[in-house]
């Protein structure tokens, strides 16, 4: 019989959705598939993840957390590449000001625009005005304008991140 390690749990196929489950509840899980019939070991074998050599508090990775991007790291450098020429605190379009510290401004409040949906729902790109507004599909939920930024689109890859954050709960 094999012994596993609390919170583990078999994962011999390493299926995706499992994975991802796990990832999106913020948890951690490693593989104990036991392989020492195949390999001939006598002792269970050690993983990467079983060891922590972090600084923080928890036990099972390197990062408090463990969310892929940031507001503050990751996407303020967006809005302030992207945006900040027509939503800085010089100019500022529809009242809305994406320069600097966006966060506190956008995450969890309603728009001008469509006042019954948020600038950022975290969890939900598609209860996200500023998503629908980036993705030029404000008009399918009722907002109105043009699709930002007007000067120039941002990069595919640039999307992702802001996908992805908004996704994982928009963390600061």
């Amino acid at each position: 019989m094999s012994m596993r390690k609390p919170g583990r749990i078999p994962c011999p196929g390493r299926e995706i959705p499992l994975l991802m489950m796990c990832l999106a509840s913020g948890g951690f899980f490693a593989c104990t598939q036991d392989t020492r019939r195949e390999t001939g070991d006598t002792e269970p074998a050690v993983l990467e993840s079983d060891t922590d050599t972090d600084t923080d508090t928890d036990t099972d990775t390197d990062t408090e957390v463990g969310y892929t991007y940031l507001h503050d790291r990751d996407i303020q450098p967006i809005w302030d590449s992207y945006c900040s020429s027509c939503h800085g605190t010089e100019l500022v379009q529809e009242g809305l000001v994406l320069a600097g510290d966006a966060f506190d401004r956008i995450v969890d409040v309603p728009s001008t625009q469509l006042p019954t949906m948020d600038l950022i729902e975290p969890g939900s790109t598609g209860s996200s005005y500023i998503w629908h507004k980036l993705q030029g599909t404000q008009d399918s939920i009722g907002g109105f304008g043009e699709q930002m930024p007007k000067n120039s689109g941002i990069s595919e890859e640039r999307m992702l991140e802001i996908e992805t954050w908004i996704i994982e709960g928009a963390p600061r």
